[in-house]
């Protein structure tokens, strides 16, 4: 968190209180690690899928993002959420076991600051870098330098897990889905202990529909159909 690494070292303090830029990026750590521990896990939860022997392309797809998304919310929404609040007044709490509701409804609020920059972090960088295909640009760069003297044929296959630039391949249903999820989660749990929260959170669903509708109509390709359940 932003007082855990202001507090581990003397120089970060000194910077966070000298510089209110300084003090924006410590804040925005957090949410960047966690969003971008959300990119590594899914391909782990896919190869546990079909370790698991389910055979269908899409039992593999909801099986993974069901998983995926009980993780975020336990993990990113309430391991922040419960470090936040009830680990910080759980003293008061013991001593006075009356005023628990009113400790954490004081509390539970400071918490959307976390939740306001990670929502806003994910419309701004995780929709542009999307629509830009920046995933898609590093792998054609990382195709190119590993394989300068491929054929035609060649290019048109995967290569190291790395697809075309003109080969977007088919839609992550099972990750994109399970991370637009989690805020609405958020937003439904703070909509009414913090409403500022509920503001990113429409910027999020007002961008995010415009930029998947575009992806879908003329980026991902369709492998399978599942009639609604997704």
């Amino acid at each position: 968190s932003e007082s855990a690494l202001v507090s581990s070292s003397p120089r970060l303090a000194q910077l966070d209180q000298a510089s209110s830029v300084f003090s924006v990026a410590i804040a925005l750590v957090q949410p960047i690690c966690i969003v971008g521990l959300q990119q590594l896990l899914p391909p782990l939860f896919v190869a546990i899928g079909q370790a698991e022997g389910r055979t269908s392309f899409s039992e593999v797809q909801m099986n993974t993002f069901s998983r995926y998304f009980f993780f975020q919310v336990l993990n990113v929404f309430l391991v922040t959420t419960i470090a936040g609040t009830i680990f910080d007044t759980i003293a008061i709490i013991i001593e006075k076991p009356e005023s628990a509701f009113e400790m954490l409804g004081n509390s539970l609020p400071r918490t959307s600051s976390f939740f306001i920059s990670f929502v806003i972090l994910k419309t701004f960088l995780g929709l542009g870098v999307e629509l830009v295909r920046v995933v898609a640009l590093v792998q054609a760069v990382a195709r190119y330098v590993i394989f300068p003297n491929s054929t035609l044929r060649t290019k048109r296959k995967v290569m190291l897990g790395m697809r075309p630039i003109d080969d977007p391949g088919w839609f992550p249903f099972h990750k994109i889905l399970a991370q637009d999820m989690l805020v609405v989660v958020i937003s439904v749990v703070f909509a009414v202990v913090a409403p500022l929260v509920l503001l990113p959170c429409a910027l999020f669903c007002f961008f995010s529909r415009i930029m998947w509708t575009h992806q879908h109509l003329y980026v991902y390709e369709s492998v399978f159909e599942s009639g609604g359940q997704f």
